[in-house]
């Protein structure tokens, strides 16, 4: 399975070897790039999405100040107020196309080789896309660790923390879903900074709904899915690896961006290897040792998905990510009114001699 391609487009992979052989989604700016300039890498974005508001002000641009005066950006989601929820590969050093085994091998590529300087790494908050120029611009907080499990390959292990040298506040952390996994036909939603169809560098966040889950691993149908993924719809890009798949009624966390693709050349649009595309997502609940280790790191506890006692049907829901619907026990309160306004009725209509119906 490709994916978006992250730093070199691969105008010679065709389907099978999309199949076989998926690009990362990060996406890697020039130094000094002035707004509306192409950036100087392969990159492509939310495809068909639409403006993400302020309710989902979690989801965070990530910025990699590379040494080489390079700026790589890829997405994360605040989780606690010190701690960022991103891809491995969004934080590390790592081999550029990836292809693995159902069992979680590596069939080619997807070596980590290091982890970056976390004090290289910038978070952005807000709707709207900040400037990139390092003189210039004004990060909402700074990296001081990268949490990972040590494995030293993307293969069914391609998530991270980025622990945060001082809180964010003022942004509420997004819940997440630790104990269950993503279902088969769940409807999730997806928000992310990369390149939309339109523009190179999207003045504002971009968001998707209505995005089905279609397959969970492990799986061994092509493209193969590790015990830690699950595919699913059309609707990310480079840029917007690291970040948060939602589910549509809880808006907890289910995934992280990992990779995808369609097969297709980005040489004459960027944005081409990502429509009807297969996406690829790392499930949280397999790593509970690291996200408790992480929290811990960070000071806090974890927000966690709040669903019915049967485990199936969430609380509530959403017309589109952030906006959460009423819950039961709202509804419950508001048909306990309607009762008793009824009865009420009933008793003055009966002492003035008339039924009411």
């Amino acid at each position: 399975m490709m994916k978006w391609c992250l730093r070199a487009a691969r105008s010679d992979v065709g389907w099978l070897g999309v199949l076989v052989s998926m690009f990362l989604g990060c996406e890697l700016s020039a130094p000094s790039r002035k707004a509306g300039e192409s950036i100087g890498h392969s990159s492509a974005a939310i495809v068909g999405g639409v403006r993400s508001d302020a309710a989902q002000d979690s989801v965070v641009l990530l910025a990699f100040a590379h040494p080489t005066g390079e700026t790589g950006i890829c997405t994360a989601t605040l989780v606690a107020p010190r701690l960022l929820l991103t891809a491995r590969h969004c934080v590390a050093d790592t081999e550029e196309d990836v292809s693995c085994s159902a069992t979680g091998a590596a069939q080619r590529g997807g070596k980590v080789r290091a982890n970056h300087d976390a004090k290289a790494l910038y978070a952005f908050t807000g709707p709207g896309r900040p400037t990139l120029d390092r003189a210039t611009w004004r990060p909402a907080a700074r990296g001081a660790e990268i949490l990972d499990d040590g494995a030293t390959t993307l293969c069914d292990h391609d998530l991270a923390f980025v622990v945060l040298e001082a809180p964010i506040e003022g942004v509420p952390p997004a819940s997440l879903r630790l104990e269950a996994i993503a279902e088969q036909g769940e409807v999730v939603s997806t928000v992310g900074w990369g390149v939309t169809l339109t523009s190179n560098e999207p003045a504002e966040r971009q968001q998707r709904g209505s995005v089905r889950v279609t397959r969970v691993g492990p799986d061994d149908s092509s493209p193969e899915l590790t015990p830690s993924e699950f595919a699913f719809d059309e609707s990310i890009c480079v840029g917007d690896s690291g970040g948060p798949v939602f589910s549509s009624q809880t808006n907890a966390v289910v995934g992280v961006v990992s990779r995808g693709g369609n097969g297709r050349s980005q040489a004459t649009s960027l944005s081409a290897s990502c429509t009807k595309a297969v996406n690829l997502a790392t499930k949280l609940a397999p790593f509970k040792d690291l996200v408790a280790r992480a929290f811990a790191r960070a000071g806090s506890e974890p927000v966690r998905e709040v669903r019915d006692s049967d485990g199936d049907t969430p609380t509530c829901d959403v017309g589109h990510v952030g906006v959460r619907g009423p819950k039961k026990s709202v509804l419950s309160l508001f048909a306990l009114l309607l009762a008793a306004l009824a009865w009420a009725r009933r008793r003055v209509s009966h002492a003035n001699g008339a039924r009411y119906e």
